[in-house]
């Protein structure tokens, strides 16, 4: 009878565990990175875990997206929260929301295909005026993307999926 009841109490208690809701919440954070290793770290992560199925990758791509961090072209530096941006795409639009001004700014958007040398990778592309740095991704995670706009030394962003 003992073993039973003990049995019982943990069931419940694992039960709880189970059930309960995580105090964790994935919502925008802009200086979620606070150093150029961090950012980087990152990077080599979602680069090693990358989505290389364009199908996947547009079904991934909906949804609400934060910035959490800038990294400037050819340096190791790192500036927290220099900019607070939220992108939404949908099937056919992308708005690109900048949260310390106010503005916000939208586009039609395609995932296009490219190859260079026999590697293959995709191209998050819009009418974004200038280099589409802001919005141009180039690797794709399931949590996680990040891009220039293929401007070779351009900042490049990196957002994060929000709401997961």
């Amino acid at each position: 009878m003992y073993y039973l009841k003990l049995c019982s109490i943990l069931l419940v208690i694992v039960a709880c565990f189970a059930c309960g809701e995580s105090t964790e919440s994935n919502t925008l954070d802009c200086d979620k990175l606070q150093t150029w290793e961090e950012a980087n770290t990152l990077m080599l992560e979602v680069r090693e875990d990358a989505l290389m199925d364009s199908v996947r990758i547009v079904e991934n791509l909906i949804g609400e997206w934060g910035l959490i961090g800038v990294v400037p072209g050819w340096t190791n530096n790192l500036q927290p929260g220099e900019s607070c941006l939220q992108l939404t795409i949908t099937s056919d639009q992308v708005e690109l929301e900048d949260l310390d001004s106010g503005e916000s700014s939208s586009s039609v958007w395609v995932l296009t295909r490219w190859e260079v040398n026999g590697f293959t990778g995709f191209y998050l592309e819009t009418n974004e005026d200038i280099w589409n740095n802001r919005m141009g991704m180039e690797t794709f995670s399931d949590d996680h993307m990040f891009g220039t706009g293929r401007v070779d030394d351009g900042e490049t962003f990196i957002y994060e999926k929000l709401g997961l």
